[in-house]
């Protein structure tokens, strides 16, 4: 459970923003950049003919009993969340939490521990999915990941995992990231990289995160794929099975083509990232379980001045999961 009065005695939006100032994780982050750069300009990377190469590797498959267990590691599952005027996604939350609690996490390995962050955006601009999910990285690096490994799980709030997944869900190799939502996957170009992914936390910040500025449906899961593979050399890993995601709404996916967001090489090479990301808010932080924790947040930086609904929190209590603690900063 996070300790609500350390958040008390430190405004989450002093230290959010500056949990990853001067931390080695930036420095690596910055020498993979330079290094990336100096490659472009060369005939050969790495074996390849160019970075758009490397990045479209083949990727390797993972049986599900060579995955590496850390018994000490934490899950973090990150779930990006606004509701919609139908209230779809709400009742999609609702389906997702008490699925991981009663069905999931009872498989996960001996040892692991998982905490969900439910990340809701509460601001009145355009979905940014990617800004959220690095917010919600910062969160786990500022007060999960100082003592332990932690392993993030970025994870569409329509996506159910069967527990035969939970090996994959816990592989925990830097260097080393699972796309679990290859299965059953909403679309199939050679790079989709969306739905779900595992990734261990020093491989994600190597590659400086997802770009904070894809407002918006779309693509910022291909900006990730391209600097795992060319910032944080990280192979993509997919799971050896063919079924064990039921997708709530995958005849509701839109074609990519249709995303107004447009991916330029220097997005691949790390420009707008993680370590940029200082213009947002935490309007409040609610603890419902001791696994369960939701974050409001104006990705705008406050500059609304509308009194947020918040929706998570009323889908979660109609299916018996009230507030513990709320807390606004």
């Amino acid at each position: 459970m996070i300790d609500f009065d350390e958040l008390d005695r430190v405004d989450v939006n002093v230290a959010l923003p500056h949990t990853l100032t001067n931390s080695c994780e930036k420095h690596k982050f910055l020498e993979a950049c330079a290094f990336a750069h100096e490659e472009d300009d060369t005939a050969n990377v790495f074996g390849h003919d160019s970075l758009e190469e490397l990045a479209a590797e083949p990727r390797r498959v993972l049986e599900a009993a060579a995955a590496k267990i850390v018994p000490s590691c934490l899950l973090a599952i990150l779930i990006p969340f606004r509701e919609d005027s139908q209230h779809v996604r709400g009742t999609q939350l609702q389906s997702l939490v008490i699925h991981l609690k009663n069905v999931f996490f009872p498989s996960l390995p001996p040892g692991v521990r998982a905490r969900v962050l439910v990340l809701e955006q509460v601001d009145a601009a355009k979905f940014n999915r990617g800004r959220l999910l690095n917010v919600g990285a910062l969160w786990c690096h500022a007060y999960f990941g100082t003592e332990q490994d932690v392993n993030l799980c970025f994870h569409d709030v329509d996506s159910l995992p069967d527990p035969s997944l939970a090996a994959y869900y816990c592989h925990y190799c830097p260097g080393q990231c699972v796309h679990l939502g290859w299965i059953n996957r909403k679309y199939d170009y050679p790079n989709f990289f969306g739905g779900v992914c595992a990734i261990p936390m020093p491989s994600f910040l190597r590659a400086g995160g997802f770009p904070n500025d894809f407002w918006g449906w779309g693509r910022e899961d291909d900006v990730l794929h391209g600097r795992l593979r060319v910032l944080a050399r990280c192979a993509v890993l997919l799971p050896a099975c063919d079924d064990g995601m039921t997708l709530l709404d995958k005849d509701d996916s839109a074609p990519r083509s249709e995303s107004d967001n447009r991916i330029c090489l220097h997005h691949i090479l790390g420009q707008d990232n993680i370590f940029g990301l200082t213009d947002f808010k935490v309007v409040g932080h609610t603890d419902l379980e001791d696994w369960l924790t939701v974050v409001h947040l104006d990705l705008q930086g406050g500059q609304g001045t509308h009194e947020p609904d918040l929706h998570s929190l009323h889908a979660l209590a109609a299916v018996g999961l009230s507030p513990v603690q709320e807390t606004s900063p």
